[in-house]
């Protein structure tokens, strides 16, 4: 019979699994939580010592201990002490619940995948568990075991990886530590510049909600290049022939696709802002977009705006055509 180790081995090839913790790791570890490990984890963390999904580096498996909140030990720890806190405020939110029945310590959180937390139960469970800070008492099973969990969870990010970046690639240029020598490259510069302005949130900085994807899905004697801001809750594509201004500046609103032509970069920047505002304030009002949209304009450049077409069209099709994945 196969052990859980080589079952995750084989379920999920492509993860990242850490060198082994040793027998005097695991016991310190479970001694400062008070919670004896199962067999099958103590087995586990014997021959790996933390497990990295492949797409986005997820911890499958926490390290036992890294100095940080990061590892299984800081996780639980967090959480324990979440819980001591705030159990007066949730049983005041909730009073007729069965709190007996919902404490955090009767659990161990052994990984997450993004904001989701898994855990098994103390008492030398297997099945993984959903555990939500703000929802104590949801003990959702996500899988019969670790290997099933990875198994979905991999399977479901080479989906996202596919419908994200089937005909795109992030956008890197040359040397990031130089001087921006393209137009696109002082419009990235800009917005995660803007991005560190935003205050800490609990002490930690948030990071730059703006990232960049290149089109890679055009054919042969296609012109000009396509870009996919995404941050702020929105999706923007800028059009250029090169990488420099003009560009055509284009987002998805409802139905509707406006678009204009842009020549500077704080042309760009008023569209980005006046759009952010209509999606922070919840009101979507397209009449209000399109007119920041269109306000101060530059001149239309019917060739740009004919090739803004054809490559935006390219990218709309981009799930139906056989295109590569980008990096």
């Amino acid at each position: 019979m196969l052990s859980i180790f080589e079952r995750l081995r084989a379920a999920i090839p492509t993860a990242t699994f850490h060198p082994p913790a040793s027998e005097a790791q695991i016991v310190r570890v479970e001694r400062l939580l008070g919670s004896p490990f199962p067999d099958w984890l103590r087995e586990l963390y014997l021959r790996c010592n933390g497990i990295s999904g492949a797409a986005f580096g997820d911890p499958y498996l926490y390290p036992l201990e890294t100095g940080n909140e990061h590892s299984l030990l800081g996780q639980n720890e967090y959480f324990r002490s979440e819980w001591d806190d705030k159990l007066d405020w949730y049983k005041e939110v909730d009073p007729t619940a069965d709190w007996e029945n919902r404490d955090i310590r009767d659990l161990l959180i052994i990984g997450r995948c993004h904001t989701i937390n898994w855990a098994i139960e103390v008492a030398g469970g297997r099945q993984i568990i959903r555990y939500s800070l703000h929802g104590p008492g949801r003990r959702e099973v996500l899988a019969e075991d670790l290997v099933e969990m990875c198994e979905k969870t991999e399977a479901e990010q080479r989906e996202i990886h596919e419908k994200h970046y089937r005909g795109r690639q992030p956008y890197r240029r040359e040397a990031e530590l130089a001087p921006p020598r393209r137009d696109i490259d002082r419009i990235m510069d800009r917005l995660n510049f803007d991005a560190t302005e935003i205050p800490r949130k609990h002490g930690i900085r948030v990071s730059p909600p703006w990232r960049v994807d290149r089109a890679i899905s055009q054919r042969p004697g296609e012109t000009g290049e396509l870009y996919i801001l995404h941050g702020g809750g929105m999706s923007i594509r800028l059009i250029s022939r090169d990488g420099n201004f003009p560009f055509v500046m284009k987002i998805k609103w409802r139905k509707a696709e406006p678009s204009c032509t842009v020549n500077k970069l704080s042309q760009v920047l008023a569209r980005i802002e006046g759009a952010q505002e209509e999606v922070r304030s919840n009101q979507r009002r397209l009449g209000v977009v399109l007119r920041i949209w269109n306000q101060d304009a530059a001149p239309f450049d019917d060739e740009l705006f004919d090739m803004s077409e054809i490559l935006c069209g390219r990218d709309d099709r981009r799930m139906e055509e056989d295109n590569a994945l980008g990096a």
